[in-house]
């Protein structure tokens, strides 16, 4: 029988930040310039979150404008019941 080799569940993957002289402090030996924090990527998610509401809520604003700017529109049959 052939022994076959299954994956379980996601790969653990570790992006090396930074490497210091000491336990959690020291110079810092290694900096990784590409390493971007989780906490910002959660805030830079949020900003574009915020920038559709702002933007949304301006044109529902322009929207309502425009619609009380429109002049009424006559009913030709609003006096027949009346």
């Amino acid at each position: 029988k052939e022994t076959v080799l299954v994956e379980v569940g996601p790969r653990f993957v570790l992006n090396l930040a930074r490497i210091f002289s000491g336990a959690f402090q020291g110079a810092v030996l290694y900096n990784n310039p590409s390493y971007v924090s989780p906490n910002n990527t959660r805030a830079e998610a949020k900003r574009k979150q915020a920038g559709k509401y702002g933007y949304r809520k301006d044109s529902q604003a322009a929207s309502v404008k425009r619609k009380e700017d429109l002049p009424p529109i006559p009913d030709e049959f609003g006096d027949v019941f009346a």
